[in-house]
């Protein structure tokens, strides 16, 4: 009769890295989405940074996509900062996005509509940013305006300038205005996900190398 006897030297010790890399492996995918929220929050307000055009009539004009042009600031601001991470089983995640509604409308595009007319800021009644100097005022309480309409059908919201009588474009009026999808988001998602891809392979190959060399 023949026997063979094999015996098995460092399973205990195998299996113990083994633990020790899967505790690990998660620590380093949470410190990686953490990083990685942190990436694609600084890319997003940058996407929002974009430099537009400025015309004399029309006035301060946007960026062109997929970038928007800064007026405020405002929404830069209110990206979210990033950083934070959520678990759900052994899955790890973050999230960057914005609490301004018309952010989805950039995102997607849509029509936007008014319960008559919308109001869209011309030179004359923009602030040095762009920003509409009576957004906080009916039109009918700006004093001196009135209402014309043009030769090719748009309707204008006018006043008299002090100088020489002649009249100031204030507004043009609008039933509806349909916006193109900039998709801003997933811009800087897409060109940020190598980045994205390589903080969580360093992540995680720095854990294995770790176990193996014991």
């Amino acid at each position: 009769m023949i026997g063979i006897g094999i015996t098995l030297r460092g399973v205990k010790e195998a299996e113990r890295r083994y633990a020790q890399a899967v505790k690990e492996t998660g620590t380093a995918i949470e410190r990686a989405v953490s990083r990685s929220s942190l990436l694609l929050s600084r890319e997003t307000r940058l996407q929002l940074s974009g430099r537009g055009s400025s015309d004399s009539f029309l006035g301060k004009r946007g960026a062109p996509a997929p970038l928007l042009g800064v007026r405020s600031g405002a929404t830069r601001v209110r990206i979210t900062p990033g950083g934070r991470v959520y678990r759900s089983g052994n899955t790890y995640f973050s999230a960057i996005g914005s609490a301004d509604r018309y952010m989805k409308m950039h995102e997607e595009g849509g029509t936007i509509t008014g319960n008559k007319f919308l109001r869209i800021p011309l030179a004359a009644a923009q602030t040095p940013a762009g920003v509409d100097r009576e957004a906080s005022h009916s039109l009918r309480s700006v004093p001196g305006i009135f209402f014309i309409r043009s030769k090719g059908g748009n309707l204008f919201a006018v006043r008299k300038a002090s100088r020489r009588s002649r009249m100031e474009f204030l507004y043009l009026l609008k039933p509806s205005v349909t916006i193109p999808a900039r998709r801003p988001f997933a811009t800087v998602r897409d060109r940020v996900a190598p980045q994205v891809s390589a903080l969580t392979g360093g992540e995680v190959a720095v854990v294995m190398q770790r176990a193996n060399n014991g």
